[in-house]
């Protein structure tokens, strides 16, 4: 990595640094994220705006969306671009060449939601039209659209910063979370959310009937709504099951230690458990999962780590926040690995599956499906190829309700518009990748990508310096081993660097006071996702990487590698 990328991460966050009083002495992570970096307490923190690697590039310079092309000319529509490029029949939509499993698509969208959440301006309703005014940014359809019979599809801005009574020069979005890998959507990113989740007993965590997710009291859909520590949690069954495994987990933790250690206070159990769980997160994600997002190549570029000791350097002048770019385009490939269905299964005469656009927001599908069903149907599902097209589901019946829905594919490209991401040659010269100038695929061209991906990028664009960042790096060929383009891989591996050198609290640290010990580590360095589905879903085997499909290595619960916790026992 280079010392240019490193110096270009900004910070342009709302809390000021000296409202925030900190203990230099804590041992645990605060509910918000502050107090991470100890001279700059709002760094990473909730409720803070995301980060810039390059200048924003809006309309007006400052905050309208960018709308006009290198000729100023109307660029073209969100919409359009989406029908064009990222339609299931723009690309082969069939399973991923890796048989990586549906798995390894939820992982992602768990820890996308982990480390961001940007709020709206005006709320989330379906119903859009009578809220929709200054704060909204209208996506046109096509009068040829195959399937909305309408002109446009509405769309609200993100909130700026100045909605917490800043005045920055330049419109920035908030981020909700905590940009740290810290298990926030388990617990919350605010101490008043952590509080209302806890039981405040034996360290545990509040739990619906059957070990189930917490009900919620009010819900704004027709189903009834689960509780968790991030409001995304209803969206689809797969992710619900996703918050309750690390629920559970961390209950099954903090029994056991409740057990181990007789006087500790319930504040310490829920600590503690907490501790372990963000622990498990960091450890999967950087050791399971990103090896198959990026590759090895890029993998030795930006994030190669020693497995069994503490070789590791917290570095405190290193921004841990959560990159605009990150949030808004990189990290949102996932969304070309969404299944067409949602299904439970517990062997292959007990199969049940239904199209995804009927299980949106409707929790009330996990206890009929149950969190083990789900698990062995996500690991024995391929999931589809991480390329540029969007299954139907989600991008023509995104949150279908009453015959109105959205198109994901071009609210991603809406969005980075509205964040005013720089187009896609500008992110090709940050991540020092060639810059196309032309049309083609050979020299100063569209290098890594194919000829029938630039055939459908000249459809819907002028100029090459036009194209939507989401757009353009979701359409590159992969990095060798990988999920993605150069593009984002390069964006992925920075954002990920950044999380792990500018966490304090990170699980491999070396300082006295929040390190843990070299025996707890280590015990902490066996544990595998596969380990966590089995014991917390019902299971009676699982396979040991459950990242892929056609794993004929199964292994009863008791076999995978376990924590000892009795290495926590004071």
């Amino acid at each position: 990595m280079s010392e240019r990328m490193m110096k270009a991460h900004r910070h342009s966050g709302c809390r000021e640094d000296y409202t925030i009083h900190c203990d230099p002495n804590a041992r645990y992570r605060t509910a918000d994220g502050t107090c991470n970096n100890l001279d700059h307490p709002a760094w990473g923190a909730a409720m803070t705006s995301l980060a810039r690697l390059i200048p924003s590039q809006y309309g007006d310079k400052r905050g309208t969306p960018r709308t006009l092309d290198k000729m100023n000319c109307s660029l073209p529509s969100a919409r359009n671009i989406s029908n064009t490029v990222h339609s299931e029949v723009s690309a082969n939509p069939n399973h991923n060449g890796r048989n990586l499993s549906i798995v390894a698509m939820q992982w992602g969208q768990f820890l996308s939601h982990d480390l961001s959440f940007s709020s709206m301006s005006v709320g989330e309703s379906l119903t859009l039209v009578n809220v929709c005014r200054k704060q909204c940014f209208t996506i046109e359809i096509p009068a040829d659209d195959k399937h909305f019979d309408t002109n446009c599809m509405e769309m609200v801005r993100s909130r700026p910063t100045s909605d917490m009574g800043c005045n920055p020069d330049v419109r920035e979005q908030i981020n909700q979370a905590t940009s740290f890998i810290d298990g926030s959507t388990v617990y919350g990113s605010s101490q008043e959310h952590q509080y209302f989740l806890r039981n405040h007993s034996q360290g545990l965590m509040n739990t619906g009937d059957g070990d189930l997710l917490p009900p919620a009291s009010i819900c704004d859909h027709a189903h009834s709504c689960q509780v968790a520590g991030d409001s995304r949690v209803n969206v689809v069954p797969c992710l619900a099951a996703a918050h309750l495994l690390f629920l559970r987990e961390h209950n099954r933790i903090a029994k056991r230690l409740a057990e181990l250690n007789c006087d500790w206070s319930d504040e310490e159990l829920f600590q503690q458990s907490r501790k372990i769980v963000a622990a498990e997160l960091q450890h999967i994600t950087y050791n399971e999962y990103l090896p198959n997002v990026l590759g090895s190549e890029i993998m030795e570029m930006f994030l190669l780590t020693d497995k069994t000791s503490f070789q590791y350097q917290y570095l405190k002048d290193f921004l841990p926040s959560t990159t605009n770019v990150f949030a808004t385009a990189a990290f949102r490939f996932g969304h070309s690995q969404i299944p067409t269905k949602q299904g439970t299964c517990w062997n292959e005469s007990n199969l049940h599956e239904q199209r995804i656009e009927t299980t949106f927001r409707n929790p009330s599908l996990l206890p009929r499906f149950t969190c083990g069903g789900i698990n062995r149907w996500m690991l024995n599902t391929p999931a589809p190829e991480s390329d540029r097209s969007l299954v139907d589901g989600v991008r023509d019946l995104l949150f279908l309700k009453n015959n109105s829905s959205f198109d994901l594919a071009a609210l991603n490209i809406q969005r980075g518009r509205d964040h005013g991401l720089a187009p896609y040659n500008e992110w090709r010269r940050w991540a020092q990748l060639p810059v196309a100038k032309y049309f083609r695929v050979g020299d100063q061209g569209l290098v890594d990508h194919t000829q029938e991906a630039v055939d459908l990028l000249v459809k819907v664009y002028r100029s090459v310096d036009d194209i939507d960042l989401f757009t353009g790096a979701l359409s590159e060929k992969h990095v060798t081993g990988g999920m993605v383009g150069p593009t984002f891989a390069r964006l992925i591996g920075y954002q990920f660097l950044a999380y792990k050198y500018g966490d304090r609290f990170w699980y491999e640290n070396k300082d006295p006071i929040t390190r843990f010990t070299e025996d707890q580590l280590e015990e902490i360095k066996k544990i595998r996702l596969s380990t966590i589905m089995c014991l917390n879903s019902n299971s009676d085997s699982m396979p040991l990487d459950v990242f892929h499909t056609n794993n004929a290595n199964w292994k009863p619960c008791d076999l995978l590698p376990q924590i000892d916790l009795s290495k926590w026992k004071k």
